[in-house]
């Protein structure tokens, strides 16, 4: 039985095609239709087979119709005065986008039924502050938090099997991949022993952050990972490091000094790329292989190594000053 009554109060827009003479109508492998009446008052959803297409309404605490499984590309973005979501327990997917640019959202709790987040899902929600994760999400799309400048801390479900949190910073499940740090964080906390490799863009746009101490066991920072670090200063990669990918340090603002441990391999290209203030370079290793440019002005720029290292080599070449 289709209840017109409730349909025609819906505060959502559904359309809806009445004959007059029909009493009730049954439904074969009909998408399920919602049922709206348990909605706040002004809320504007648009609903298609269970995916919230758009939201048109202009309250602070939204919430999200139960039976809702997917929230749908853009259908927040730029909303300017929701502070607070109330996800349903059917919700499993937040598609790309979704609520890209909500400046006044302040936090997400994510139910433990979601699987999915797409990329930049909260891209530029500036003053959203906490993030929950429940126990179900097994994939997380790039840049999901990009330009959440506020953001302190990730949280995820303990029985969750893919991802897990420690400070506040988001790794995969066993603490062995760093995969994001929040934007907002100003202090990096130590470091588990069990890291092995930070993620490309882990730390990007970190403009807080002074400094960082490596744990002993990192051997891979990939591409990206420290992008737009403005205030990082020195970084010392000793230990077991062996690989430094591309762009790993690009627009590190203030970075002065950089000290290349004796077991690193591989420096990608443009690593050191617009980092106005770095003067030094310590390249311990005698055999590192350098990419096609580490993005360095030679002018400003001195490498201290080994005599005869591949240092050398690269300095000569492109002009760099090298000590010895």
């Amino acid at each position: 039985m289709l209840s017109f009554k409730k349909i025609a109060c819906a505060s959502a827009i559904v359309t809806v095609f009445l004959v007059s003479t029909v009493q009730s109508v049954e439904l074969k492998d009909e998408p399920k239709v919602l049922s709206f009446e348990n909605l706040p008052q002004g809320s504007k959803f648009i609903i298609k087979d269970g995916t919230l297409k758009e939201y048109q309404g202009d309250e602070k605490i939204v919430v999200i119709p139960e039976d809702v499984r997917t929230i749908d590309f853009r259908a927040f973005a730029r909303n300017k005065t929701v502070e607070e979501i109330v996800f349903p327990e059917s919700l499993e997917s937040i598609n790309s986008h979704a609520f890209a640019d909500c400046e006044n959202l302040k936090s997400a709790s994510l139910p433990d039924g979601v699987k999915k987040i797409d990329a930049m899902a909260f891209g530029n929600c500036q003053n959203i502050k906490f993030v929950k994760l429940g126990k179900s999400i097994s994939y997380i799309g790039e840049m999901v938090f990009y330009g959440c400048e506020s953001l302190q801390r990730i949280t995820v479900h303990a029985e969750n099997q893919t991802f897990e949190s420690s400070n506040g910073i988001l790794y995969n499940k066993g603490l062995t991949i760093l995969l994001v740090c929040p934007e907002g964080k100003s202090v990096v906390p130590k470091l588990p022993d069990s890291l092995r490799e930070i993620a490309s863009n882990a730390f990007f746009r970190c403009k807080k952050i002074e400094t960082i101490k490596f744990n002993k066991n990192l051997t891979k920072i990939y591409d990206g990972a420290f992008y737009g670090c403005e205030s990082l200063k020195k970084i010392n990669l000793s230990g077991k490091i062996r690989k430094i990918r591309s762009g790993a340090f690009i627009q590190c603002l203030k970075l002065e000094t950089v000290i290349i441990g004796k077991n690193v391999k591989y420096i990608g290209a443009s690593v050191f790329a617009e980092c106005p203030a770095l003067k030094n370079i310590f390249i311990k290793s005698a055999n590192v292989r350098i990419g096609h440019k580490m993005g360095l002005d030679k002018e400003m720029i001195k490498i201290i190594g080994h005599k005869g290292s591949t240092a050398e080599v690269y300095a000569l070449k492109r002009g760099l000053v090298f000590e010895e």
